[in-house]
């Protein structure tokens, strides 16, 4: 069950668009795979390479609400901080998490200083890192500009002076990591427009009461799976073994 989500510190309206029309898609693949039912626990081998005095190490980025972000306590949260902590508690792996730059985040796993973070294929294969089977959700991208300024909703048309965050599709976007500079950017005319996630776009919105811009969907550009990713195979089996058995249990 992920009844930890719903009690989790996400805003309700996120959930209500973002998380719960995923679990109820889950619900649909599990009667795709429900043949595969006799994996156990106890076949995976669970958290014999992680202990308390050397825990498993997961970093990801710092203001990608509302999949990992920081809380004004300190804490980290957010739908894929929650999923994995729910996972890795089942696996009986001990864990920290630091939240940081993403690009920062790769390069620790690179490095080695790090075993876990989130992220698309292309971001991750981009760094010779791995992702997982199964994903944690899609990235749905949206277009933000100011209001009154003109704009297609066309991702084939846009234009190489506008600005795709993160989730880059095509040669001429530029990736940037932090949103909510770039928003500002529109809201003062120096950026014309950005493309990234729906529910990153509309949160940030929010947050920050940035009125004078508008946030619509795009055509033509395809949704993006947002999975685990590590350079550690073993760790990511685990991890795509034990989604599978939670999703069967509901």
């Amino acid at each position: 069950s992920f009844d930890i989500l719903m009690n989790s510190d996400i805003p309700s309206e996120l959930l209500d668009a973002f998380a719960y029309p995923f679990l109820r898609l889950l619900n649909t693949e599990l009667n795709e795979t429900s043949s595969k039912s006799h994996i156990i626990c106890d076949q995976l081998s669970l958290g014999t390479s992680f202990t308390k005095e050397r825990p498993l190490k997961i970093v990801g980025s710092w203001d990608f609400c509302p999949l990992s972000f920081i809380k004004e306590n300190g804490q980290a949260t957010g739908l894929a901080v929650e999923i994995t902590k729910y996972l890795l508690d089942k696996l009986d792996i001990p864990y920290i998490i630091s939240l940081e730059y993403k690009e920062d985040a790769y390069l620790d796993i690179k490095k080695g200083k790090a075993n876990l973070s989130w992220g698309t294929y292309k971001a991750a294969s981009r760094k010779g890192l791995r992702c997982s089977k199964q994903c944690i959700t899609y990235l749905v991208p949206s277009i933000a500009f100011r209001k009154g300024r003109k704009h297609t909703n066309d991702f084939k048309k846009i234009s190489s002076d506008s600005f795709c965050i993160v989730n880059c599709v095509n040669n001429d976007s530029v990736s940037y990591e932090d949103i909510k500079k770039d928003m500002y950017n529109i809201a003062n005319g120096e950026y014309k427009q950005i493309v990234w996630n729906s529910l990153g776009l509309q949160n940030i919105k929010r947050t920050y009461h940035f009125q004078d811009i508008i946030i619509e969907p795009l055509y033509n550009v395809p949704s993006f799976a947002y999975s685990f990713v590590s350079n550690d195979s073993v760790l990511l089996d685990k991890l795509d073994s034990i989604y599978i058995i939670e999703k069967m249990n509901g």
